[in-house]
């Protein structure tokens, strides 16, 4: 057996596409979350904005550390 050729295994799943399936379920998060804060809580379409605005930008955060987790240790 030529042991000379590493065993082709699956390739890494790129930064950008993690990066932009975070954007995206951000997004929707962020939207649900707006829609939950308006109805629930009673609020004007300019405050649900920016809970929505705000759910969204912790989610993506929280999701870019999740994102960062896991690259860091699929390399091992």
């Amino acid at each position: 057996m030529d042991r000379t050729q590493l065993v082709g295994g699956k390739p890494p799943v790129s930064k950008a596409i993690l990066v932009t399936l975070n954007a995206l379920i951000a997004s929707d998060v962020g939207f649900l979350v707006g829609i939950f804060a308006g109805t629930m809580g009673d609020l004007a379409l300019d405050a649900a904005t920016g809970v929505g605005a705000g759910a969204a930008a912790g989610a993506f955060g929280i999701g870019m550390r999740v994102v960062t987790f896991i690259r860091s240790t699929s390399h091992r």
